[in-house]
C-alpha cells in the first residue's frame, strides 16, 4: 500500500512537471514533494532489499535505528499528502476544513494544558509522591509522573502513591 501511494504521488508530480515545465521548480513545496518521494523510495528500498530489516530487532543496529526514526516523518508526509489529494472530493474537503479549524483551536489550549500538567507533575515529584511505575519501568520517575498526569487529564485516572508520607506519619 505504501509503495502504491508513493508511486501515485510521483505520477502526480511528473504530471505537474510536464504541465509547468521549469516553473515547477520555482515552488519550494514542489521541492519538498520531490525530496519526500525520493527519501521515501530510498527508505522503502532499504527496508525491502534486506528481508531481515523489514522490522527492526532493537539490538542497537545503527542503520535499523535510523530507518526506524525515518519512518515517522515519512508516514506523516505520506498521510498529509494523501489528505491533500482527498480535498478534491467536496465532502472530504469540508471535513478536512472542520478538522483544521479544531486543530487551530487546540494550538492555543494544548500549551496551556501541558504547562499545568508540568506544574502538577513538579508538585507531585517535589512532595515525594509518585504513581506506580509499572507502565514505565525504564523511565526516570519524573517522566513517569508526567505521563501519568497526562493520562489522568484524559480520564485514565490512577491514584498517586503517598507511601513516603504514610510511613512518616506512622513513625510519628
Amino acid at each position: 500500500m505504501c509503495m502504491f501511494t508513493s508511486l501515485l504521488l510521483m505520477r502526480f508530480e511528473i504530471e505537474q512537471l510536464r504541465l509547468q515545465g521549469c516553473e515547477y521548480f520555482a515552488s519550494g513545496m514542489n521541492w519538498v514533494d520531490l525530496m519526500g518521494f525520493f527519501t521515501y523510495s530510498t527508505y522503502f528500498g532499504l527496508r525491502i532489499s534486506n528481508p531481515e530489516m523489514v522490522m527492526p530487532d532493537y539490538k542497537q543496529n545503527t542503520i535499523e535505528d535510523i530507518l526506524t526514526l525515518l519512518s515517522f516523518p515519512l508516514i506523516q508526509y505520506t498521510s498529509l499528502k494523501l489528505l491533500f489529494f482527498f480535498k478534491m472530493f467536496e465532502e472530504f474537503g469540508k471535513f478536512q476544513h472542520m478538522v483544521g479549524a479544531a486543530l487551530g483551536g487546540i494550538k492555543i489550549f494544548l500549551p496551556f494544558m501541558l504547562f499545568w500538567i508540568f506544574i502538577c507533575s513538579c508538585q507531585l515529584y517535589s512532595l515525594g509522591s509518585s504513581y506506580a511505575q509499572d507502565d514505565y519501568p525504564d523511565l526516570h520517575e519524573y517522566i513517569g509522573i508526567f505521563i501519568t498526569t497526562w493520562r489522568n487529564s484524559l480520564d485514565n485516572v490512577a491514584p498517586p502513591d503517598y507511601s513516603k508520607w504514610s510511613a512518616n506519619l506512622k513513625e510519628e
